[in-house]
C-alpha cells in the first residue's frame, strides 16, 4: 500500500526557502532606505557635522530591483508550472532600463546635492582622508569625530 503525501508536504522547501529569501530582501530594502535617512537627518536638524555619502543615496536606486524580485519570489512559490512569456521578457529588459536610468538620475541628484553642501550650507568636508565623508560646521570637529563607519 502506497501512502500518498499531501501535495503542501512537497511545496515545503521551496515555500521555506522562498520564504527566507523575502525576509532577506525586505530586511536589505529597509536597512538601504534606512541609511540615507540616518545620513542626512542631522542636516535637517541642525547637527554640528553629519556623514554624507553619495552611493548611499544611489543605493535607493536597487530598492525597484528588490521589490520586483520579492514578487517574482512570491508568485513562484506558490505556482506549479509558471514559465515566463516572452512578454514578460520584455518587461524585464524595460525594468532593467528603467532600473539603470533611475541610478544614473539619483547620481546625478546626489553630486547636485555634494554641490548645493559646499555654495550654499555652512558646512565644510573634513580635510582628513579618513574623515572625506564628514561635513562640519567648524574644522576643530573634525578631530573630535570618532570614525565607526565602513567605507
Amino acid at each position: 500500500m502506497k501512502i500518498k503525501t499531501p501535495s503542501i508536504l512537497k511545496k515545503l522547501p521551496r515555500l521555506t526557502l522562498g520564504m527566507l529569501l523575502i525576509i532577506t530582501l525586505v530586511y536589505f530594502v529597509d536597512f538601504i532606505v534606512d541609511l540615507p535617512y540616518r545620513d542626512i537627518m542631522p542636516l535637517v536638524t541642525g547637527g554640528d557635522y553629519f556623514w554624507f555619502d553619495g552611493r548611499r543615496i544611489a543605493l535607493l536606486s536597487t530598492v525597484p530591483a528588490f521589490i520586483f524580485v520579492i514578487g517574482y519570489t512570491f508568485i513562484s512559490m506558490f505556482s506549479e508550472n509558471y514559465h515566463p512569456s516572452k512578454k514578460s521578457h520584455q518587461r524585464v529588459g524595460i525594468f532593467t532600463m528603467v532600473i539603470f536610468l533611475l541610478f544614473i538620475t539619483i547620481n546625478a541628484i546626489a553630486l547636485f546635492f555634494y554641490l548645493y553642501l559646499a555654495i550654499f550650507t555652512p558646512y565644510k568636508n573634513c580635510e582628513d582622508p579618513k574623515l572625506k565623508h564628514y561635513f562640519v560646521t567648524d574644522y576643530a570637529i573634525c578631530k573630535t569625530i570618532v570614525n565607526n563607519e565602513f567605507n
